[in-house]
């Protein structure tokens, strides 16, 4: 599922509300079924997040760490569990 946030950028449902701290969101949409292991291109810029062209690709999970979510983290890590995900 892709939501367009400008033009020119994408990202899924689940990492903007990540990167926007939206639990409730986050909850929601893993309820519905997000895909936990989609991964953007992206880098952080401040407590932001924006994608670049790099290599660099993050989850959901790893823009959560990155910003001291651990609620978020939880969830998400029970949700690829249940889910049976593997992040290599």
């Amino acid at each position: 599922m892709l939501v367009p946030l400008q033009a020119e950028q994408k990202t899924n449902a689940l990492h903007a509300a990540v990167s926007g701290g939206h639990i409730a969101v986050v909850s929601l949409l893993l309820e519905a079924g997000a895909d936990v292991s989609a991964a953007f291109a992206r880098a952080k810029a401040g407590k932001a997040w924006r994608p670049v062209n790099n290599d660099r690709m993050s989850t959901a999970l790893d823009v959560a760490a990155d910003s001291g979510q651990e609620a978020v983290v939880r969830m998400l890590v029970e949700a690829m569990q249940d889910r049976k995900v593997w992040l290599l």
